[in-house]
């Protein structure tokens, strides 16, 4: 299903197991003028059931569900054209390398998380960019740093080169698409290429990859 566009006001569905945590988040996003219902929930199914039902517009997901729950999750929201955060609990390397292996629409960190922050997301998801916070950044950095990844050959096409440059600025394949002015099919392609071609799994490694090795300007 197609991803939506965000209105100015649209409706979250919050997963956290954490009660204090979920709360505290809840009353965050309902103080937010573009928000206009938000739910919480602490279960995997009660989520599956509420975004299958109610469609919402965004979807904000605590880093603590296993991994095969996590994904389950992820398709439910992708069939309703629903846009996924995701919630990270800290940066320590077991939550950053999830997130790295992670399809989602964005990330947000706990440490740290201000309403304003929350603002700013979701803004960013409304003007179609991936929203990253820079904390989440230089430790994906470090990350590949230790992994050795900066000295494998890149040979990106001029067209690849475009497309990662649109990825930095956290656009979708359909903006990819219309920027270019090419097909979203074709764009898909060059999106999935400069992924293959830069070892990544997602657009967020692929973006710090880029700013990391100097092959866009940050």
């Amino acid at each position: 299903m197609r991803r939506r566009t965000l209105t100015e006001h649209y409706d979250v569905v919050l997963l956290h197991r954490d009660e204090a945590m979920r709360q505290g988040l809840q009353t965050m996003l309902a103080a937010l003028q573009e928000i206009r219902t938000v739910t919480s929930v602490d279960e995997a199914d009660d989520f599956v059931d509420l975004v299958t039902e109610h469609r919402p517009e965004v979807a904000i997901i605590a880093s603590s569900v296993e991994p095969s729950t996590g994904q389950i999750l992820l398709e439910a929201a992708s069939r309703q054209g629903t846009k996924v955060l995701l919630l990270l609990h800290s940066l320590d390397r077991r939550c950053v390398v999830r997130a790295s292996r992670l399809t989602v629409d964005g990330f947000l960190v706990e440490h740290g998380l201000t309403t304003e922050s929350l603002r700013d997301s979701l803004r960013a998801l409304r003007a179609g960019g991936l929203p990253v916070p820079p904390s989440l950044v230089r430790e994906l950095l470090s990350e590949m740093n230790g992994d050795g990844q900066r000295d494998r050959p890149r040979h990106l096409t001029p067209r690849e080169h475009a497309t990662l440059e649109l990825i930095v600025e956290g656009l979708s394949n359909k903006q990819v698409a219309r920027r270019l002015e090419i097909s979203e099919h074709g764009a898909k392609r060059h999106v999935a290429n400069v992924l293959a071609k830069l070892n990544c799994p997602n657009r967020t490694m692929a973006a710090a990859v880029a700013v990391r090795d100097g092959l866009v300007e940050a």
